[in-house]
């Protein structure tokens, strides 16, 4: 948002999108103005960890990550952000 010259805004997100926003607020809380946030879930169960670093480690030894690779200029900026 910053890119695009924003500096306060709000945020809207549902499910997936809804915990992204929370991680968004909690991250960046002076830059947002207003948030709505439905069916995020506020906890993961580590069983649902597993499940995504699984997803993770298949997505970027994947012909799908070399293909973003081409039009994702630092891959493992996107690899070490997927782990975080």
């Amino acid at each position: 948002m910053k890119t695009l010259g924003y500096s306060n805004f709000s945020l809207c997100g549902i499910d997936d999108g809804g915990i992204m926003a929370l991680f968004l607020a909690a991250k960046y809380p002076e830059d947002i103005r207003k948030m709505i946030d439905l069916g995020a879930r506020s906890y993961i169960h580590p069983d649902e960890m597993k499940k995504h670093e699984r997803a993770r480690d298949t997505f970027v030894h994947s012909e799908k990550a070399t293909a973003c690779s081409m039009q994702i200029p630092d891959l493992n900026y996107l690899r070490q952000t997927w782990s975080e």
